[in-house]
């Protein structure tokens, strides 16, 4: 099974948590899953965790990517082009310095939309699929394969455009996964989660799959 935790921010506020609550929700990530990355081979004799961070918060840089490399895990990041060239108030990453955290190659860049705005109509689906694609292209010299929803708010007429430019798109569905060929990959929130042990009890696990296979009938 695939679980894919969803962050925000790396300090203690609404949509974070807190270096220490992080550095438990890491240790605990290294001590009982496998770690991957998009196309990772995924393991069956342990479950199989792809962390995810939202927005390319400063924080990130500060506190989450140091507690990644302490522990070896592998991590994607999804930015806004927009929103990290105009950096209102200084809270976002700028282009050198995700420049300078993807030398750990543990690190992968995915889109979330140019804007950050709600993928609701078809053409604008293919604008913030293209644009954001070709920023991060020239930005940072990395071809992103990855496509984050923003909000999870999206039509299946928009999908269809986010999906040809990329080979992966993730949203918010509060579910597990089967693997990496799926039309869609489900993420559960993991913000303003003190213990993380909580966010895989049998409960979970099972509330999880159920939504797995809700989703599916649905599709999308």
């Amino acid at each position: 099974m695939l679980y894919i935790p969803m962050y925000h921010y790396a300090t203690e506020r609404k949509r974070g948590n807190s270096k220490e609550a992080l550095k438990r929700h890491f240790e605990y990530y290294a001590t009982n899953f496998h770690s991957v990355l998009l196309t990772d081979t995924l393991t069956s004799d342990r479950e199989n965790v792809c962390i995810t961070f939202d927005d390319g918060y400063k924080d990130f840089g500060e506190t989450a990517l140091p507690l990644l490399k302490e522990f070896g895990l592998k991590a994607i990041l999804a930015i806004s082009p927009k929103l990290t060239t105009e950096n209102k108030n200084g809270e976002y990453l700028g282009w050198g310095e995700l420049s300078s955290l993807l030398e750990y190659k543990k690190l992968e860049i995915a889109s979330h939309g140019m804007s950050h705005t709600p993928i609701l109509e078809s053409a604008h689906a293919r604008a913030e699929a293209k644009e954001s694609k070709k920023a991060i292209i020239e930005n940072l010299a990395v071809t992103p394969r990855c496509f984050v929803y923003p909000y999870g708010k999206f039509t299946v007429e928009a999908h269809k455009e986010i999906k040809k430019e990329f080979d992966f798109v993730f949203r918010i569905g509060g579910a597990a996964n089967i693997g990496w060929g799926q039309e869609m990959l489900y993420r559960f929130s993991a913000d303003n989660v003190p213990n993380p042990e909580k966010m895989f009890s049998a409960y979970k696990k099972i509330n999880y799959g159920f939504k797995l296979a809700l989703n599916m009938v649905r599709g999308l």
